[in-house]
């Protein structure tokens, strides 16, 4: 008798064990597969559209820079806001100037909101007092120019999305060109003596993940009404 109470207690364990994430458990033992099975990532970038940079402005309320284009608006993040701030706030006597066209990337596969820019800001220095301002600023500079790389992150939305927002009365003297482009990535499998295993594990991932993004709204609700 006490053993048959012992294996049904384990069992009843077990079965709690494994009602716990789908998509945990799955990953978990495609990990445990023998090595020679590689993964490798391939990541493609789409142009979405095009656009011009024509103003810069600021949130009233939050105080983060906005991005004008003719059909976008981008509202950068706090730390991207300040770092365009400070540029805004040194007025220096040339204007900036970009030497090649910036491309403005989204990285999530499902939405286009969250973008990044990566680009290099240049200057034209006049004398040497200009040139040490630069440099405070985190800029390098030879004898003639200064540059910066500059990493950019906001979020994007169509201006007719957002109708209510007006241009600000002043404009850039240049417009900027800007690509809007989407990145995807694809986790691509090569397999070998184990590949009846990883493909099983692929197939099974979305069914796996749909049911833990049907659980979770209930979850936030419930902590959110507590």
């Amino acid at each position: 008798m006490k053993n048959i109470l012992t294996k049904l207690i384990f069992i009843i364990g077990l079965g709690a064990m494994l009602s716990g994430c789908a998509t945990s458990t799955l990953w978990t033992n495609t990990n445990d597969l023998a090595t020679g099975d590689k993964t490798e990532t391939v990541t493609r970038e789409k142009t979405i559209d095009s656009d011009e940079i024509i103003a810069l402005g600021q949130d009233k309320n939050s105080g983060r820079v906005l991005i004008f284009g003719k059909k976008y608006l981008i509202h950068l993040h706090e730390t991207s806001s300040e770092e365009i701030q400070k540029l805004t706030n040194a007025k220096f006597s040339n204007p900036f100037y970009i030497n090649n066209a910036i491309e403005v990337i989204s990285k999530d596969d499902t939405e286009l909101k969250y973008v990044q820019a990566d680009f290099s800001l240049q200057y034209k220095v006049t004398n040497e007092l200009e040139k040490g301002k630069m440099k405070k600023l985190g800029f390098m500079c030879d004898e003639a120019s200064c540059a910066k790389n500059l990493e950019l992150t906001g979020d994007i939305y169509s201006l007719t999305d957002k109708a209510q927002i007006h241009r600000p009365s002043k404009q850039l003297a240049k417009s900027l060109p800007f690509k809007l482009k989407q990145q995807t990535s694809n986790i691509r499998y090569k397999t070998s003596s184990q590949a009846e295993g990883v493909v099983k594990a692929v197939g099974l991932t979305p069914l796996a993940l749909l049911l833990d993004v049907v659980t979770l709204p209930i979850q936030i609700m419930f902590l959110t009404n507590n």
